[in-house]
């Protein structure tokens, strides 16, 4: 096990004409003994390039990177006790799999015994013994990713890096990888970093996650943390699927309460929210202010025909315009005239196409959103 920090870790890569491209921007990133972090954002948000600087297999422009409060930005990849499994595997086409895992032993001078008895440990965890004497080519993509696995595991390194590793994988063999790395860092307890831009791996398989975007740390915290309490917009928008509703509006005070009017669209009226018991939170807040709404999907539920909603004040009406149907659930999207939002709705109440619905929301899990800064303003949850 070991603790990583980055402090101040800066990339600039030069470009023609003085263009310059700054890929990674002053961040700092602590990851605990034994911790699975994931790097989490879209493509070109900078996760790739930190890892790589990680791995000392790219300069670092500015910053320090420390293993075990050690310094080791001078030091070569083969000097900092690091393993990286890359996205296409990189397996020597003419070795056989036992070969292919032996190759970096053999290079550090490890016995023949060594070698043999790390190769078969790690060939039981991860359940290839059978394809030792085989060669990558007769093997599935989900076997070729366990070799590259395993060759990191015999390793035994302070910290395993994973760039995208399942990315090439089909959904099923996905799920399954990510079943098994989870349980091989359970077993190791060793730190590993995880790039990927799937929400889905970084949810199920990080301790914590560290989300970029356009070179910068946006947020860091647990996958649940991330959920429910996004830090701003971008984090909303990019994590859940579908991601977290966004709507634009007003909050209005009087009578002693706060409501969230929708922005009026081309002579439409938006609907109003009312928020009771919850106007200490806001109470700072500037009144008549624009302010962005956040809800997510499963915090919506559909009214049957005859059902009097709990509140007039938390219900929006609207019309239905596309279902996705994902089985024992499904996700309707709704036109209100002026938005359109998506609702989680069970499979048995899906309701047909410009069908015209009602939607009560649940204004504990609202959350508002700075229209300028795009950051959270507050959160409305049971404590």
């Amino acid at each position: 096990m070991a603790h990583l920090e980055l402090k101040n870790l800066e990339k600039v890569f030069s470009g023609k004409k003085g263009r310059d491209f700054h890929a990674v921007k002053g961040i700092d990133l602590a990851v605990d003994d034994g911790e699975f972090m994931v790097l989490l954002g879209p493509s070109g948000c900078g996760k790739s390039t930190t890892l790589r600087m990680i791995a000392g297999l790219e300069e670092a422009t500015a910053g320090t990177i420390e293993i075990d409060r050690e310094v080791v930005n001078g030091k070569d990849p083969k000097d900092r006790d690091v393993a990286m499994v890359f996205q296409n595997f990189a397996l020597y086409p003419h070795m056989t799999v036992f070969e292919n895992m032996a190759f970096g032993l053999k290079l550090r001078k490890h016995s023949r015994s060594e070698i043999e008895g790390r190769i078969q440990k790690a060939a039981e965890m991860l359940e290839i013994g059978s394809l030792l004497d085989r060669r990558p080519k007769s093997l599935s993509g989900g076997q070729r990713q366990r070799v590259a696995v395993g060759r990191a595991i015999v390793r035994e390194p302070k910290i395993f890096l994973f760039d995208e590793p399942l990315s090439n994988l089909d959904a099923r063999m996905r799920a399954s990888m990510r079943t098994q790395i989870s349980r091989l860092h359970r077993q190791l307890e060793t730190t590993m970093v995880f790039v990927t831009h799937d929400q889905m791996e970084a949810m199920t398989m990080g301790d914590r996650i560290c989300v970029m975007n356009e070179g910068e740390i946006v947020q860091i915290d647990t996958p649940m943390k991330i959920y429910h309490e996004p830090a701003n917009t971008f984090v909303a928008s990019f994590i859940g699927n579908p991601p977290m509703n966004l709507i634009n509006g007003e909050l209005i005070h009087s009578n002693n309460a706060w409501r969230f009017r929708e922005s009026e669209k081309s002579g439409v009226n938006g609907f109003e929210i009312t928020l009771s018991d919850q106007s200490a939170d806001l109470d700072s807040y500037p009144q008549n202010d624009g302010v962005v709404l956040g809800i997510r999907a499963e915090n919506m539920s559909l009214l049957a025909p005859n059902e009097v909603p709990l509140s007039e004040g938390v219900m929006i009406k609207g019309t239905t315009q596309m279902v996705e149907t994902m089985g024992s659930d499904s996700i309707v999207y709704i036109d209100t005239g002026i938005n359109e939002l998506a609702v989680s709705v069970r499979g048995s109440e899906t309701p047909s196409i410009d069908e015209e619905i009602r939607v009560a929301v649940d204004q504990k899990r609202i959350q508002f959103f700075s229209p300028g800064s795009g950051k959270a303003i507050s959160s409305f949850r049971e404590r």
